[in-house]
């Protein structure tokens, strides 16, 4: 890249073409005062926070204002500052911020400029037209008297996670953020993957879940993954007390890239399910509260008869996968009955590049969010989606194509008509890999596997094979269902369902967050799951419990 010599308040420095001032100016650790502007979202220069000097009296935005040969730019000057001040008291004028009563007071990029520039009093009379306050979301509240049109989430919505939900309508004092054709934020197209809250720079969209719980300032940040599918997204969790307080997308992770869904940024913060929390032994026909130490020796019992089929959930780390293989032998095998011998061929990266998708049998918005949003945004590049379904699908919308299950093959062969074709699928039934293995090297696979660690559990050497024995060793947080005709049954699970009636022993374990180790996701990345979270008293870790057993 070459050079330029640009003067930045007085001193004379050589910078990249190509960058931006704003860019310039943070790479030297000079603060420049911004709302609008956010790193992985094209600059628009709209709030003129950034303002310079380039001339006496000449104020330019530095976000959008790329540097150039004999550049001068001043940062600090009296006309710079008065600028500055005179616009963020503007942006205090046109709603109603007073941050007493506002969730994100100390968390808040407004009045953090309100403080760092010396506001004390609002200098202009304020807007005091009450604003409509948007509670119908189940995750989102939508304050509108916070908002301060910075476009922000408008841009990340569309730009970033591609769903083109939010949107401006109206000009000037009118203008006010809309979803859909101003439709409530609950009843339009939102997939609650929660990023419009994550780039906001007030209180305008904040999450329900977390409302006053704490600020990030005031809590522990964690970066981990998440263990909900196999994408295997990076998250970063704030906590506080041993309580989640926000989880948000890790923009550094380059497997996600700071998008998330609501399986990852929501749902582990609404978990209301009701957690086993002491081993249990089935006496006189009903199960009763025992030490850990009763209820070790009395599964080691069991499992001496060799009489046990062990099956185990590949959601769970490949330390704990390794464990349970050690522990069981042949006789080890996954929940998760499934196999794809076709393997992946493509990255998510790929989908972004593919002049045409197929998505066969799996609803994208429902079940793995992120790859949706890979999807949608391939299709505002004019990329052509073939929908192959025969349920209904919220992806059928963008589709270029709907197709049936059984005619798969005709929508194969229209996605090998383009160029780079990219072909994603869940299901790995006969007919559907049989289809697949025939065009074997002319598209790019991506697999989304069952379970967030599928592929780490095969790395260990565990399939899917029924292993036919009189008793059972389930390990997985949840366990709906158990086969009939069992002589003992032994869970190892983190939450009550009906089912727990039916074992002879209970062995309560860490979810997700309370554990730690090593995942492999569906592009093939492995990745270090961190602990975020304490477990419950009486609460084990599934590697403390399988170390136990195997006398460790």
């Amino acid at each position: 890249m070459a050079l330029v010599n640009i003067k930045i308040n007085g001193q004379t420095t050589q910078v990249e073409e190509g960058k931006t001032v704003l860019e310039v100016l943070k790479e030297m650790g000079i603060d420049v005062p911004v709302l609008c502007y956010h790193p992985k979202l094209p600059s628009i220069g709209a709030c003129r926070m950034c303002v310079v000097e380039t001339r006496p009296g000449v104020l330019q935005a530095s976000c959008t204002l790329p540097v150039s040969e004999g550049l001068e730019v001043q940062t600090d000057s009296e006309t710079v500052k008065k600028a500055r001040k005179f616009v963020l008291n503007l942006i205090f004028s046109e709603r109603n911020h007073y941050c007493m009563y506002c969730e994100m007071s100390s968390n808040c990029e407004l009045q953090d400029l309100g403080y760092s520039l010396g506001m004390d009093h609002f200098e202009l009379p304020t807007y005091m037209t009450k604003f409509p306050v948007d509670t119908t979301h189940e995750y989102i509240l939508v304050d509108h008297n916070r908002c301060i049109l910075c476009r922000r989430c408008v841009r990340a919505c569309s730009e970033i996670a591609g769903h083109n939900v939010l949107g401006i309508s109206q000009r000037g004092i009118d203008s006010m953020l809309t979803a859909d054709l101003n439709v409530p934020l609950g009843e339009s197209s939102c997939v609650s993957c929660g990023l419009c809250v994550q780039v906001c720079p007030t209180g305008a969209l904040t999450d329900k879940s977390g409302a006053y719980l704490g600020t990030r300032r005031e809590s522990e940040l964690v970066k981990t993954i998440c263990a909900n599918c196999s994408v295997g997204c990076g998250i970063e969790v704030y906590k506080k007390a041993n309580n989640i307080v926000q989880i948000l997308g890790d923009w550094e992770n380059p497997v996600n890239n700071g998008v998330l869904c609501k399986l990852g940024r929501y749902e582990p913060l609404s978990d209301g399910r009701e957690r086993v929390t002491q081993p249990m032994i089935k006496k006189n026909g009903r199960l009763e509260p025992v030490k850990w130490e009763e209820a070790i020796d009395r599964v080691k019992e069991i499992l001496a008869e060799g009489e046990t089929a062990g099956y185990i959930s590949a959601s769970l780390p490949i330390e704990v996968l390794s464990k349970f293989k050690d522990l069981l032998g042949d006789n080890a095998g996954l929940l998760e009955n499934t196999s794809n011998p076709i393997g992946n061929s493509g990255k998510l990266s790929d989908i972004l590049s593919a002049d045409k998708i197929v998505v066969i049998g799996v609803d994208l918005d429902k079940n793995f969010g992120v790859v949706g949003s890979f999807v949608k945004r391939a299709i505002f590049n004019d990329s052509e989606l073939i929908i192959v379904d025969d349920k209904a699908n919220s992806l059928s919308k963008f589709a270029r194509l709907l197709y049936q299950m059984k005619d798969l093959d005709k929508a194969i062969g229209n996605a090998l008509t383009g160029n780079n074709p990219v072909i994603i699928y869940s299901q790995t039934d006969s007919s559907i890999i049989d289809s697949l293995s025939r065009i074997s090297g002319k598209a790019k696979f991506i697999w989304l596997a069952p379970a967030p660690n599928y592929l780490g559990a095969k790395k260990v050497g565990l399939n899917g094979n029924l292993i036919s024995k009189k008793n059972i060793y389930i390990v997985a947080p949840y366990i709906d269902k158990l086969p009939e005709g069992i002589n003992k049954v032994i869970l190892q699970t983190s939450y009550y369902t009906p089912v727990i009636e039916s074992a002879d022993i209970i062995l309560p374990s860490s979810i997700w967050l309370e554990e730690e180790g090593t995942y492999i996701n569906l592009e093939g990345v492995e990745q270090r799951l961190t602990r975020v979270l304490t477990p419950p008293k009486g609460v084990r870790s599934n590697i403390e419990i399988l170390s136990s057993l195997l006398g460790r």
